[in-house]
């Protein structure tokens, strides 16, 4: 029994097979003058099979399996037989069908939970997006204020005719600074916000960017290799904010797998190809590609 126990025959397949596709009774009594005979499970198991009586497993209507049993110890099998054997079949397929949905509901509670749970997540993640978004505004109006002052300084003649060239360094460093964080502030902005979602013509390329900006930040850049291929590419119709979203997540996705890898490395290809939809009806035949691979 251990031999045929999972295996699987399609229906037609087989005299079961035949009798879960037709839904009809069957009583053979050599099986090996009958075509339908499958040969293979005797092959595979030693057992050797010379008749069967086989009746399919029907509930409510639909036919759901077959159930056969072989080599009557004495005689041949009769229509006593396949009374016994169809007064079982009854519950057995109710029993089965049973189980079958017991399991579907177990599957579909299991996934009710796990889309809770993401429901929850994507809650957390968007009260985060809010508070970051508010803390961004806070943040952009002081950093105006250091650019513009210490740009005011760096033009002022007083402190370019100062013999202290470490001072104007030091200047300008915190003027680099400020501006590399208030564009950070403005892309975390333009990221949280909520528009309607609206196509129009895009550089894929500098959207990629764009989503490299914001990901990559110092300490990412550090320790992760970064490789980039860009083909040249036409403006593309698509709403940049929720393409953007989605680079994002491949990205970080990408840079989570790789955390505890010795040297990570991640390269993001771009390039065009044609389509190979034969439907395809719109005027370009090509198709804009993007590719994000991480080791």
């Amino acid at each position: 029994s251990e031999a045929v126990i999972g295996w699987r025959i399609p229906l037609g397949q087989g005299i079961a097979g035949w009798v879960g596709a037709q839904g009809e009774t069957v009583i053979v009594a050599d099986v090996r003058s009958d075509k339908r005979f499958f040969s293979n499970v005797d092959a595979e198991s030693g057992f050797t099979t010379e008749s069967i009586l086989c009746v399919p497993l029907v509930t409510k209507g639909h036919t759901i399996g077959a159930v056969e049993v072989m080599n009557k110890k004495n005689g041949t099998f009769n229509e006593d037989d396949l009374a016994a054997l169809q007064a079982l079949a009854i519950p057995a397929a109710t029993a089965i069908e049973n189980a079958q949905l017991y399991e579907k509901q177990v599957k579909t509670v299991r996934r009710l939970a796990e889309t809770q749970s993401q429901l929850v997540q994507s809650a957390k993640l968007a009260a985060v997006g809010e508070l970051a978004a508010g803390i961004a505004h806070e943040i952009n109006n002081p950093l105006t204020s250091i650019i513009g002052l210490t740009s005011l300084l760096l033009d002022s003649p007083e402190l370019g005719a100062s013999p202290e060239g470490e001072a104007r360094e030091d200047l300008q460093m915190v003027n680099e600074e400020a501006r590399r964080a208030r564009d950070i502030v403005r892309s975390l902005l333009n990221f949280a916000r909520t528009d309607t979602p609206r196509r129009q013509p895009v550089d894929f390329n500098q959207l990629i960017e764009e989503a490299i900006f914001l990901v990559f930040t110092k300490n990412i850049s550090q320790r992760v290799t970064l490789n980039k291929s860009f083909t040249p590419l036409p403006q593309t119709h698509l709403d940049a904010n929720q393409m953007k979203q989605v680079v994002v997540n491949l990205l970080n996705n990408a840079l989570q797998a790789m955390a505890a890898e010795d040297s990570p490395m991640l390269t993001i290809t771009t390039y065009l190809s044609p389509v190979d939809d034969p439907d395809h009806t719109e005027g370009s035949d090509q198709q804009v590609i993007c590719q994000i691979r991480d080791n």
